[in-house]
């Protein structure tokens, strides 16, 4: 079996010194996190992981998921019980306000639904929705820092790529990059939207979620690897039961 590294580059490791370590050590593509990446920078990462390294980029697409909105001073802390707007259009949140991305997620919110943010689930429980005005109560305490991970107890229609996802991509090809990953891969559907626009770019399915699990053997010839991701997997599926 051949071990290949795929290693993620963020605010700490993005330079040239701790990139050359990387590449020394055997790393065999750099991965880019769209959804800690704003696109307008993304032009000059690509151009300075580059100018550092021999290794492959990877651009690693938001996908369909759900995230919370910037918080207060990068991190809320929500008390048992307060009460909390969950507003369909951006806001900083605070202890009585939050928002979550794509913006179509709050409309699909109804009376009882249940919201988890971050691996420290925090908890809300929607308790009414008037005007398109939905409010919610917290059932599990904790902090929520910004642009974390949502997860709600049923299905929420998303776009298997976003616009900004689009975007990068088409930035990607433009410079010459040949690796894509699809978070979030849910469907043989979800895999042809990104092929649509990086054609026979080599493609990576993310697998994060039961769909992905139960719809495995359609995705499986579309794609050139899949990355089973336990981390987000491990929110709907038992860590024991997950595969790896």
């Amino acid at each position: 079996m051949t071990i290949k590294i795929l290693s993620t580059l963020g605010p700490s490791s993005l330079n040239k010194e701790t990139v050359r370590q990387l590449e020394k050590s055997g790393v065999h593509l750099f991965r880019v996190n769209l959804s800690h990446t704003k696109l307008d920078d993304l032009e000059e990462i690509i151009f300075k992981i580059n100018s550092w390294s021999n290794t492959p980029i990877c651009l690693d697409s938001e996908g369909a998921q759900v995230r919370n909105g910037f918080m207060k001073d990068n991190k809320v802390f929500y008390k048992l019980k307060d009460s909390v707007i969950i507003h369909n259009q951006p806001v900083i949140g605070d202890s009585n306000n939050i928002s979550f991305t794509p913006a179509n997620v709050c409309n699909q919110l109804e009376e009882g639904d249940e919201i988890r943010v971050d691996f420290n689930s925090v908890r809300f429980l929607i308790t009414s929705k008037n005007d398109g005005i939905v409010r919610g109560e917290v059932t599990s305490k904790g902090h929520v820092g910004s642009n974390k991970a949502v997860d709600i107890n049923k299905h929420i229609k998303l776009p298997a790529i976003t616009p900004k996802d689009i975007d990068a991509f088409n930035l990607g090809l433009k410079m010459g990059i040949k690796n894509y990953a699809l978070s979030f891969t849910n469907t043989a559907k979800d895999v042809l939207s990104a092929r649509e626009i990086i054609g026979h770019s080599n493609l990576i399915s993310k697998i994060e979620s039961i769909d992905g699990v139960l719809n495995l053997k359609e995705i499986l010839p579309l794609v050139d690897q899949i990355l089973i991701d336990r981390g987000d997997l491990s929110r709907q599926i038992s860590i024991e039961k997950i595969p790896f």
